[in-house]
């Protein structure tokens, strides 16, 4: 295996192990191009570092990198098939290549790409007991995830949106995050530890996602859809703000903001410095995800873990 300088080369070892185990026997265009897609995506938006997850995790307990790389890969199409079907209930992501092709075109790939994921887990390299572990916990993860984007509101609670973020992004990069340290240890401590990253890195990318960098014209895109992200679910929550009767009557219509009223609702949202307090949030889980990786014997895994979870705040701030 290659010397290891990092995510963006862990990330060509992870789609090279997907060509030489699956796509260069498997003659599914389609598939291929939304792999190949997702590469090129994940380049450009220079954001690559989640599918290497499993791996740092698994090196940060003194494991050999070379044992997660089938775990890196399931996960990798897992979380594709997860934006492909995401993207299918949303109905946006409109740049993407499989929201051009047919409604059961996408399905196919998408449950393609996970029932590949399921044989890359089938044969992991770890002990009975860790391989039942891993699978259990993925099952189950996976499991409350699906059910809690079928239950995912437009108009959410502050309360509920937590509720919400924790199940679709937290407990899966916590899951994610333990699976790569169990490959190689039991130690209970580590794995808490690895877990409890993973759980804040988790909430920490799906807070900073969505603030949609933090752009008055994309949460005005989404309250156009009528869709409130976590601004404007921040600045209803702040019943004690002066102009707060006006942003709740503007809210109070279950329909989409005309544009007139979207102006009006941003510039109430700025009001309440929603934007920069939306980004506190996100900064609380940076600090317990540093926090976690304080006792792992691998320094050199620690300083990438910790690049991965300052990265997505130091890109947002830079945007603003």
């Amino acid at each position: 295996m290659p010397s290891l300088k990092g995510s963006a080369q862990l990330y060509a070892i992870i789609y090279q192990f997907i060509c030489n185990k699956t796509l260069n026997r498997l003659d599914w265009p389609d598939l291929q191009a939304a792999i190949a897609h997702e590469i090129v995506f994940i380049q450009s938006a220079g954001s690559g570092c989640a599918a290497t997850l499993p791996i740092w995790t698994c090196i940060a307990v003194d494991g050999a990198a070379e044992t997660a790389v089938p775990l890196a890969a399931a996960w990798f199409l897992y979380n594709l098939a997860s934006d492909i079907f995401d993207d299918l209930q949303d109905q946006d992501g409109k740049e993407r290549l499989w929201n051009t092709w047919e409604t059961a075109q996408a399905m196919n790939v998408g449950l393609g790409l996970i029932a590949i994921a399921n044989q890359y887990l089938a044969r992991l390299s770890t002990t009975p007991n860790a391989h039942c572990d891993i699978l259990d916990a993925w099952a189950q993860t996976f499991t409350l995830a699906a059910q809690g984007q079928n239950n995912v509101a437009k108009r959410p609670s502050l309360e509920d949106y937590f509720r919400q973020t924790i199940t679709k992004s937290g407990f899966i990069y916590a899951t994610i995050a333990r699976a790569g340290a169990r490959l190689v240890t039991s130690n209970s401590a580590l794995l808490n530890a690895m877990y409890d990253y993973g759980y804040a890195l988790g909430m920490v990318i799906q807070i900073v996602d969505d603030c949609r960098d933090i752009s008055p014209a994309l949460v005005a895109s989404d309250l156009a859809n009528g869709t409130f992200t976590l601004p404007a679910i921040y600045a209803l929550s702040q019943k004690e703000a002066e102009r707060y009767p006006e942003l709740l009557t503007l809210f109070a219509s279950s329909s989409a903001l005309a544009p007139s009223e979207i102006e009006k609702a941003l510039a109430l949202i700025v009001e309440t410095n929603a934007l920069s307090r939306s980004l506190a949030f996100a900064k609380f889980y940076e600090q317990k995800a540093l926090a976690a990786l304080k006792s792992l014997p691998s320094k050199r895994a620690v300083a990438h873990l910790t690049n991965h979870v300052t990265y997505f705040l130091a890109n947002a701030r830079h945007k603003t």
